[in-house]
């Protein structure tokens, strides 16, 4: 600790906690890290893109994205992908995304395994914290045995804050995925996880 940092103390800019070193502990459970990969901010043309094949159903554009998506990623060995799953009979825009990523790596998508079992408020509408605490307990997996000891590639269309991927994580730890790394389209540029 500098005398700088005795006058001018500093705060995490996650958790506001004042800082004792240069390392909050609080970031070891921060919901995105080196394990996300996004090729694109969602900005501008992308945003428009990703919001005509979410909510207006162009789901042709899941090749283009997949493509895009693992051009520069590192294909890593995975034994499957697995897309954020929505609730019940919502339309499954990440399970169209997720296997066109398994087709793009030559892997497979299993579907069913990680379920979204409570009905959510839209994350959109929320703000980070919001989104956390709306995410609570909607996740679960089911046959546990087909993911334990793993390494799953879980995608999703865009990350903003990292809450739903955050709570994806803890659900298939808990179930004993052996590692999990996160492929999305693209994030928020306030989030320099790339």
């Amino acid at each position: 600790m500098s005398l700088l940092d005795i006058f001018f103390p500093r705060d995490c800019p996650f958790c506001e906690n004042r800082l004792q070193s240069d390392v909050c502990l609080c970031e070891g459970e921060l919901p995105y890290s080196d394990d996300i990969y996004a090729p694109l901010y969602y900005v501008g043309v992308v945003a428009e893109a990703i919001k005509r094949y979410k909510f207006v159903g162009k789901f042709s554009y899941a090749k283009t994205f997949a493509r895009l998506m693992c051009e520069g990623f590192d294909r890593d060995d995975f034994d499957f992908v697995i897309a954020v799953p929505s609730y019940r009979n919502k339309t499954e825009h990440a399970l169209i995304l997720g296997e066109a990523v398994a087709k793009e790596l030559n892997l497979s998508c299993k579907s069913g395994v990680l379920v979204k079992v409570k009905n959510t408020e839209k994350q959109h509408n929320l703000n980070a914290n919001e989104r956390a605490t709306n995410l609570e307990a909607a996740f679960a997996v089911r046959h546990s045995n087909r993911v334990i000891g793993k390494r799953i590639l879980l995608v999703d269309d865009v990350m903003t804050t990292g809450a739903t991927l955050a709570e994806c994580k803890k659900v298939l730890l808990r179930a004993g995925v052996a590692e999990i790394r996160f492929l999305t389209i693209a994030t928020t540029e306030n989030l320099c996880g790339n």
